[in-house]
């Protein structure tokens, strides 16, 4: 029991070390935390061309006093990126950390110019006056997924919140693990939520056929009413969306 006891103190020892080590070795982006939401725009044309651009971060507090963080990480790389996972640490004001979490983003494969969303529990209590830092370890891909399905959307309703609409699989062989991801955003471009929904699970989307799908908000309820618009992606196992697909982003009426 000693002995087992003594491996738990290790590991949450190496475990808070790697952390700190991985927060200290990347270029990150501090945001204050504040109930009332601000906008946390990060350029991606002034990013650092080897680290994608962690964007549109806030924070929020749910009805049971635990925070989440919402936000989107852009691949500014030149080439695909994957299994990207955001890193948050949370500051007192006398700059101690208070909380540490992570997460991988929505969408596991990311195109050149691509963003994906991404969500952080932090179950900790937060003073509200706290700072956070937010950093990702990626890993590049020599895989080129083939610009292959295509995404139509339907319409957003209001309340609920709800995407609905299409996936056609262009290739000639099926598209299997079809996800469709969605970024949603308040008017001021801030990340409010992010959710996946899975088309077709266990069967895929045979060549030639189409899916529907139905993305909604659902981890950060309180502030649904926030929502202004919606950036959607598709992608499979095989095939990404076909690129500039014009209503892969839908503004709430």
């Amino acid at each position: 029991m000693r002995t087992n006891r003594i491996r738990i103190i290790h590991t949450s020892i190496l475990m808070s070390f790697m952390l700190t080590t991985m927060l200290s070795s990347f270029n990150y982006l501090n945001a204050q935390i504040e109930l009332k939401l601000e906008n946390k725009i990060a350029d991606p044309n002034k990013t650092n061309e080897l680290h994608p651009a962690i964007m549109n971060s806030a924070i929020y507090r749910t009805s049971g006093s635990q925070f989440q963080i919402f936000g989107e990480v852009f691949n500014n790389l030149s080439q695909p990126i994957t299994f990207v996972q955001v890193y948050a640490a949370v500051y007192d004001n006398g700059g101690n950390v208070v909380a540490t979490d992570y997460a991988y983003t929505s969408d596991t494969y990311l195109k050149p110019g691509q963003k994906s969303g991404f969500w952080i529990l932090i179950e900790k209590d937060i003073p509200e006056n706290s700072k956070y830092a937010l950093t990702s370890t990626f890993e590049k891909t020599s895989e080129v997924k083939p610009d292959l399905l295509k995404l139509d959307t339907g319409f957003m309703s209001k309340d609920p919140v709800e995407i609905v609409g299409t996936v056609t699989n262009l290739a000639t062989e099926t598209a299997t693990s079809v996800s469709v991801t969605g970024i949603f955003y308040d008017e001021n471009h801030t990340v409010v939520d992010t959710n996946t929904d899975y088309v077709n699970i266990g069967y895929g989307i045979p060549a030639g056929e189409k899916a529907n799908f139905s993305v909604e908000p659902v981890l950060n309820y309180e502030n649904h009413y926030k929502i202004k618009s919606v950036a959607l992606n598709v992608d499979s196992l095989e095939y990404s969306m076909v690129s500039n697909t014009p209503n892969s982003t839908v503004t709430r009426k």
